[in-house]
């Protein structure tokens, strides 16, 4: 009867945790968009311009 109740709670325990990590992962995409589409308007950069900054600084890393 116990194992029931144990694997319920570590069910509920990985639901919570993985509801945890969509959340913030939901929150660090709308931040990296509002991001982006704050240079893009400000600097009237070209979402192609933008994207190769990108790149080009992910192959200096």
């Amino acid at each position: 009867m116990y194992v029931y109740f144990f694997a319920a709670f570590v069910g509920w325990l990985l639901f919570n945790i993985l509801v945890k990590i969509l959340k913030i992962s939901a929150v660090i995409a709308l931040i990296i968009t509002a991001v982006v589409v704050t240079i893009q308007i400000s600097n009237s950069v070209d979402p192609r311009e933008l994207w190769e900054q990108v790149t080009q600084y992910s192959q200096n890393i």
